[in-house]
């Protein structure tokens, strides 16, 4: 019995050294590597003792979410797996992250500044664009970056082109 009890009481104590996940904090790919080496650690085999473990380290909407990964059949309960949770929490995250009208917003107010390069802004851009859905990549048009005066940019160009043909 008291052996029981200093088992239970290591399994809380190196519990902590793995982080919880709550609406800031999501890194779920280090919340899974720390939680897997703490179920093999504490040889944790059983799904439902597994999966109460996990609820202790997810906070927020996260945690109520996980609920929904416990199927019924019958009178039995089927707990789902640490990858499964996994796979739950991070495609719950991601879509949370995504608001796609502040995306667009995000998108169209994006502009190089004066001291960065071209290849900067293009991995920056493409990192916001590639998380909106294919339909709302046709809202962003060319004319969403033509924020300048118009007759400025081409007198502009005109001007270089005419420095041009002088030299």
């Amino acid at each position: 019995m008291a052996e029981e009890a200093i088992k239970q009481q290591n399994k809380i104590n190196t519990l902590n050294c793995v982080i919880t996940l709550d609406d800031d904090i999501k890194d779920v790919d280090t919340w899974y590597r720390q939680m897997s080496n703490w179920v093999s650690l504490n040889k944790v085999e059983d799904n439902k003792e597994l999966f109460i473990w996990c609820n202790l380290k997810i906070q927020g909407k996260a945690a109520t979410k996980l609920q929904y990964l416990v199927a019924s059949e019958g009178d039995d309960l089927t707990y789902p797996t640490l990858l499964e949770i996994k796979n739950a929490l991070a495609e719950h995250y991601k879509s949370e992250d995504v608001d796609t009208e502040e995306l667009l917003e995000e998108l169209k107010e994006l502009r190089i500044s004066r001291h960065e390069d071209m290849k900067t802004f293009n991995y920056k851009y493409l990192e916001k664009y590639e998380k909106l859905e294919e339909a709302d990549k046709v809202v962003i048009s060319i004319s969403d970056y033509l924020n300048i005066n118009t007759s400025e940019f081409f007198s502009k160009n005109f001007m270089k082109i005419r420095v041009i043909i002088n030299k």
